[in-house]
């Protein structure tokens, strides 16, 4: 397999750095859901103190999705085709995030989603490729590590939120605002991969791919455990 010197010390140094500001951004999203995501109605935190922190980390968040993302990308077409599809998800998160009636943007919250979905898996997919085919020490292993869990319930999270978009009842929410059925997707994945059980009231097909999260998040760590202390690779 290629070694850790097919690849410049510089952009390891650059990979390394994104990777910590990524995974601090993304922990930081998890303490902000946890705060004011899961309630029914009540926010414990005004939401107008709590904002300025959230546009902040999700300004991080999409800064160095991209930054990581385009570390991997060789050719400049595909890093601006990258760009291009972080700034619509921008443009049409701050459309649709919010509450509204969910049949008000229905078309552009559909697509905002699988544009969301579509490039946390294409980043997730770069990082496990490069952290099984190439040779990297200990530190940038574990990070590349990290920060793929913590963009596995992400993934899943908005796999849960087009259902429940599709079918409100599947997630045990009434039809309220897209701002709910994204709240009620994300805390299904997030309970998910704290091993916990799936909220009450959620629907047959939520609990089955609630399943498939849980087992995949499983076969990730046995796979990363083993790739981290099985040695460097050929």
């Amino acid at each position: 397999m290629p070694s850790l010197t097919a690849v410049s010390d510089d952009l390891i140094a650059r990979r390394k750095r994104d990777f910590s500001i990524l995974a601090m951004a993304n922990l930081g999203a998890y303490v902000l859901q946890s705060i004011f995501g899961y309630s029914d109605n009540s926010v414990a935190v005004p939401l107008a103190v709590i904002m300025p922190f959230m546009i902040v980390i999700i300004a991080l968040l999409y800064y160095f999705l991209y930054r990581v993302t385009a570390n991997f990308l060789e050719h400049k077409t595909l890093k601006r085709g990258y760009a291009l599809l972080i700034i619509m998800q921008c443009v049409l998160g701050a459309i649709i995030n919010r509450d509204i009636p969910p049949e008000q943007y229905s078309g552009l919250s559909m697509l905002n989603y699988f544009l969301q979905l579509s490039s946390l898996s294409i980043i997730f997919w770069v990082i496990v490729k490069d952290m099984f085919l190439y040779r990297h020490d200990s530190n940038y292993g574990i990070l590349a590590a990290i920060n793929a869990y913590l963009l596995l319930p992400i993934i899943f999270g908005y796999i849960f939120t087009i259902v429940g978009h599709i079918n409100p009842a599947q997630l045990g929410v009434q039809l309220e605002s897209n701002l709910r059925i994204i709240q009620a997707g994300f805390q299904v994945s997030y309970f998910v991969a704290a091993g916990f059980d799936v909220p009450d009231g959620t629907g047959i097909f939520i609990q089955r791919i609630a399943v498939i999260e849980s087992l995949f998040t499983s076969l990730y760590i046995v796979f990363v455990v083993g790739r981290l202390l099985g040695g460097k690779g050929e």
